[in-house]
C-alpha cells in the first residue's frame, strides 16, 4: 500500500502507567489497535507509546503499532490528542502489508 490509510481506526489501551516521577504529566501506554480499511477488511496492531497529559489538556504522544493480525510491518505515529473532545491529529510514517 502506497499513500495514506482510508480506514476507520479504534484504539483500545490495556495499561497506562507514571514513566518518571520527575515528569508527572508523563505516562507509558500499551493497547491494542483495530483498523477496519475501506474495503472491510481488518488489521489489528499493538501499540507501545509515551503520552503527555499535560495541564492545558493537549496530549503530545508517540506510539509504535506493530502489526498482528490482517497484516505485517509497523507505523509509527505521534501526534495531538485533545482528550475532552477525543479528537487525535497526527503523522505517521512506516509499512504495512496487506496480503
Amino acid at each position: 500500500m502506497i499513500g495514506g490509510i482510508q480506514a476507520e481506526y479504534d484504539f483500545t489501551a490495556s495499561s497506562l502507567f507514571p514513566a518518571h516521577p520527575g515528569i508527572t504529566s508523563v505516562f507509558f501506554f500499551t493497547g491494542t489497535s483495530k483498523i477496519t480499511m475501506k474495503d472491510g477488511s481488518r488489521v489489528t496492531g499493538m501499540d507501545a507509546g509515551a503520552l503527555d497529559l499535560n495541564p492545558s489538556g493537549d496530549g503530545h504522544f508517540g506510539s509504535l503499532i506493530t502489526f498482528v493480525a490482517g497484516a505485517s510491518g509497523h507505523i509509527v505515529l505521534t501526534a495531538n490528542a485533545d482528550l475532552a473532545a477525543g479528537v487525535v491529529s497526527g503523522d505517521y510514517t512506516g509499512e504495512l502489508c496487506t496480503p
